[in-house]
């Protein structure tokens, strides 16, 4: 008897041990709190408890273990979890968890994404209310119910697929969401949703340009437009296969955008949070059809800051504009030879590009679209594009009449614009912080905007005399600029566009730039909008023009007096003669040298990359 009585307590003892009470809580290597809320033979379950003060990623498990290594499988995000857990920036929830309880992650103001298994069953009431980054949901095909104020003031939250399984939504489910843009329905009955009252209160409808959008199955547009609630979406409920509509690869997992049904044909579509690499299909199948990939659409990817690398397929011919705006990480791209459209600002902002390749297919390249690719070394043309050709790693024309786009990141600190080029695009040299020279070629009629923006170590620039527009903000930002020569003798002949000098330091400034204008022409400049800001610093090219730039001021001009053959200590691209008047009597380029024994007797000004220098010709 003694000897059983002993056993007895061994076991309470080894039970003691090992199992947990209902209610005492967990704590996992990640962090995250559980508590125990089943504890029978062989069912050992916990849900999420609170955890208020967690930051970072949460990565809900399927199981925990205790410290006496009991397994313990999680089933529920408790009530309250993450409620205004301020920290908290993205939840990926494990597959066998069956609930989202009451405001679990209620005013987590700066979670922007959630990944909900596909065994969930119900989100509870105000389970996401007012976590305003959150910009998409996909509702998975196991849920049911969607609690009241479920969703309740997600400012930014831009689509949400409601699944076929769902057959209730609470009351104010989406009040206030006044963003959301695009609401797809997968259950072609509607009666066989109940809605609480105001379930889509203050979410835009109508016929509008922001107005959501309510996607439907096919053939169930009218059951839609005659249902309650539902029907104040109208005119804009669409069946899903129709052109607009917006859907779900299930193998991919990115959002498509039907273009055209016959043949069918659809583009990536808006697809915010997507991280690390993607694989884009070239075929998606809706409805039973086969759909090619042909394009990427406007900001399909833009602000994916966490996307490093993406597969274009070779069916896709077009990439749209801003498609992966500040992909900051994004460091790895192959166009396929089926590209011939690149959108405007399609890769703006992405930091981490070193050289890009364009094939011969491309014919459009739209304007900054390499704008803040900060670490991009060279863009390379293939030579059998009929539209753009590179030098050196510089994206011109075919012809080189038009220069697009100079490289952040390219090696060197001056860079001379071949003569060929008569237009500098917008934003051409925008960004470029480790230039400090640029010359301008004569024969230049056109300087964008934004074209020098931010150049903040170039010292010195000279306009040529040809260029008739200078665009808005295309000097911004120069902060380190001391002299700015302008030969356009008429200011009313140029079109100049707003804040084309803005944060040059000027006006009564120890570091002012110094404007030089052609003799005759100061009043003018004095008086002209904008070109006025540099008063008091304008002053004639005829006088002595200090350039900090070492390598103009060791050029030296020999001899003076001169009769015939005037020598440069060094060859330059342009030598320029002035009389007395400032007219220009003679020039030479590319050269050391310059004859003058045709001139008339008398004192002259010699202009070289900038430098002025008078001599006497006798």
């Amino acid at each position: 008897m003694r000897k059983s009585f002993t056993i007895i307590l061994c076991l309470f003892a080894y039970i003691a041990t090992t199992y947990a009470a209902v209610g005492d809580i967990i704590t996992n290597a990640n962090g995250l709190k559980f508590k125990v809320t089943k504890e029978e033979t062989s069912v050992f379950e916990v849900e999420v408890t609170k955890n208020t003060s967690f930051s970072g990623v949460a990565d809900i498990p399927a199981t925990v273990t205790n410290d006496n290594g009991q397994v313990y499988n999680v089933v529920k995000v408790g009530n309250k979890a993450f409620n205004a857990c301020e920290g908290l920036t993205s939840v990926t929830i494990a597959e066998g968890i069956t609930a989202i309880g009451n405001t679990a992650f209620g005013s987590c103001k700066n979670l922007t994404s959630i990944t909900m298994p596909n065994t969930l069953l119900s989100i509870g009431n105000n389970a996401f209310d007012a976590c305003k980054k959150l910009t998409s949901i996909e509702v998975p095909n196991s849920v049911t119910t969607i609690g009241y104020s479920a969703f309740a003031q997600c400012s930014e939250l831009l689509s949400i697929t409601i699944s076929r399984a769902v057959t209730n939504i609470g009351r104010y489910a989406f009040f206030g969401c006044n963003k959301l843009l695009y609401i797809t329905s997968l259950n072609p009955d509607p009666t066989a949703i109940t809605l609480g009252m105001l379930v889509f209160n203050g979410v835009p409808k109508g016929d509008g340009n922001n107005t959501c959008v309510l996607t439907v199955p096919s053939g169930s547009r009218a059951a839609y437009e005659a249902a309650e609630q539902w029907s104040e979406f109208a005119p804009k409920i669409v069946e899903i296969g129709s052109v607009g509509d917006v859907f779900t690869d299930t193998q991919s997992g990115l959002k498509f955008r039907v273009t055209s049904q016959s043949p069918y044909e659809v583009e990536v579509a808006n697809n915010p949070n997507v991280t690390g690499a993607v694989n884009i299909p070239d075929m998606v199948v809706l409805n039973g059809n086969k759909h090619a990939v042909k394009g990427i659409g406007n900001t399909a990817f833009a602000n994916c800051s966490e996307l490093t690398s993406v597969m274009i397929p070779s069916t896709v011919t077009k990439i749209g504009e801003g498609a992966f705006v500040d992909c900051s990480k994004l460091a790895n791209i192959t166009l396929p030879s089926t590209i011939n459209t690149i959108g405007k600002e399609a890769f703006f902002g992405c930091a981490a590009f070193t050289v890009i390749e364009i094939p011969a297919s491309v014919k459009f390249i739209g304007e900054l679209s390499f704008i803040g690719c900060r670490s991009l070394t060279a863009i390379n043309v293939d030579e059998a594009n009929t539209e753009y050709k590179s030098e050196n790693g510089v994206l011109f024309s075919k012809n080189g009449s038009k220069i697009y786009r100079y490289p952040v990141a390219k090696s060197g600190e001056t860079y001379s614009i071949p003569t060929s080029v008569t237009s500098i695009e917008k934003g051409t040299f925008n960004g470029c912080v480790a230039l400090n020279k640029i010359e301008i070629p004569q024969g230049t009629t056109s300087i964008g905007a934004y074209s020098f923006d931010g150049c903040t170590a170039l010292k010195s620039i000279s306009v040529p005399s040809d260029v008739t527009f200078i665009g808005s903000r295309a000097f911004a930002d120069c902060t380190s600029l001391t002299t700015f020569i302008s030969n356009i003798a008429d200011t009313a002949a140029l079109t100049l566009e707003y804040y084309a000098f803005y944060n040059i330091p000027m006006g009564n400034v120890s570091n002012a730039c110094k404007l030089y204008v052609p003799s005759g022409s100061i009043v003018q400049y004095q008086k002209a909008i904008q070109w006025n800001q540099f008063n008091p610093h304008i002053y004639s090219i005829t006088s002595d023009i200090s350039v900090v730039d070492d390598e103009v001021a060791s050029i030296t001009v020999y001899p003076s007096p001169v009769s015939d053959i005037l020598y440069l200590s060094k060859e330059v691209r342009i030598i320029e003669i002035f009389d007395i008047h400032g007219n220009m009597v003679s020039k030479a380029t590319n050269t050391g040298q310059i004859n003058i024994s045709h001139l008339p007797k008398g004192v002259y000004m010699v202009r070289a990359n900038g430098k002025s220098e008078k001599v006497v010709k006798n």
